[in-house]
């Protein structure tokens, strides 16, 4: 192993959660090189796209290696599966660096049963992985499910500890109630369906709804909540990471109508915060959200979502013991800091199993 950790990170430059994982690294010593097909405006090394999509993933094996052999890294860590985490598996050589593999949730819950091909390349990385990170329990058992994994291992994502500052002074639920919905705008997070279960609550002034103007669908989404509701809707604009935070701490509830998720980070930060959590009811969030610390409802009969959002404020309750027990919580598992460490612990783990 070399005397400073080095790891070659493969993954989407553009991504934020790639950049706070890199940073946070860096913070704890390791010297990181990124990799990514991705234009961003980091100092990530651009990889070529030689060919269309489905296949450029296969073509740039070469590439890689030749990065291994001038940077040497200790690991070579891959993230999503059947993107990165294939092109890390058919690059891997032995002897050679520790292939880590950071799965995001959609890469073992919806990729794989696109085609065959998805499937395969998921298998593919999973197999070649020496070591693989969940953020849930459930993640990781349904990967456990498509392939036989050399070594898993369950670690979230979190909150940053200084970021804690921004949390709710007041836990008094605001006239209107202030909801914030930070997932972006695709079909499987539903947001458009959220407006309709929660139009009248809008149209009563009772809440404010606030969404991200992001996402594929967001276009879409702007012209069919114009078409539902005239005012009480708002969409934010990117935000630097403290901007944001700081933003989402100025809300009551936090809102997620994901059909399927694993451990959302945001929903972690929202816990930290002192966001009261209303979510959609998906295996995935079992970690962190029980019927002692959060909301959780059925997104097939969403008229429980508006009867348990009329019940939250109509109450005069502030759940305080929800939103302290979800802080204790997070400053136990959620902190962002402890957790990269946790990551980085078990790829040193890793590679000297391998010496």
């Amino acid at each position: 192993m070399s005397e400073s950790f080095r790891i070659l990170m493969l993954a989407d430059a553009r991504s934020v959660h790639t950049r706070r994982f890199a940073d946070e690294l860096r913070r704890q010593g390791c010297e990181v090189m990124i990799a990514s097909l991705e234009r961003s405006d980091d100092e990530a090394i651009r990889l070529p796209r030689r060919c269309l999509p489905p296949l450029r993933h296969f073509v740039i094996t070469d590439v890689i290696r030749r990065i291994t052999r001038d940077f040497k890294p200790d690991v070579v860590n891959a993230h999503f599966a059947s993107g990165y985490g294939v092109t890390a598996a058919l690059a891997k050589t032995s002897p050679g660096p520790t292939l880590a593999l950071n799965l995001w949730g959609s890469d073992i819950l919806y990729v794989p049963g696109r085609s065959i091909l998805h499937e395969w390349k998921t298998i593919y990385a999973l197999r070649a992985a020496d070591v693989v990170f969940a953020d849930s329990r459930y993640l990781l058992s349904e990967a456990e499910k498509i392939a036989t994994l050399k070594d898993g291992r369950v670690i979230s994502w979190g909150i940053e500890r200084e970021a804690l500052r921004l949390r709710k002074q007041s836990y008094r639920i605001g006239t209107p109630c202030r909801i914030i919905v930070p997932r972006v705008h695709a079909p499987h997070y539903g947001n458009v369906r959220v407006v309709e279960a929660l139009r009248d609550l809008v149209e009563e002034g009772r809440i404010v709804l606030t969404f991200p103007a992001a996402g594929p669908k967001v276009n879409d989404f702007r012209r069919r909540y114009s078409d539902l509701i005239d005012d009480g809707i708002e969409l934010y604009d990117h935000l630097s990471r403290h901007a944001f935070l700081d933003f989402m701490a100025d809300h009551d509830i936090y809102l997620s109508n994901a059909a399927w998720d694993s451990s959302p980070i945001s929903l972690i930060e929202a816990m930290g915060l002192g966001l009261l959590p209303v979510v959609a009811d998906t295996p995935g969030i079992d970690d962190w959200l029980g019927p002692e610390n959060g909301f959780r409802f059925d997104r097939d009969k969403l008229s429980i979502l508006s009867q348990t959002i009329v019940s939250i404020i109509s109450s005069g309750d502030d759940y305080a013991s929800i939103r302290d027990r979800n802080r204790d919580k997070v400053e136990r598992e959620g902190i962002f800091e402890d957790n990269v460490g946790r990551h980085l612990d078990m790829m040193r783990h890793s590679v000297e199993a391998k010496v």
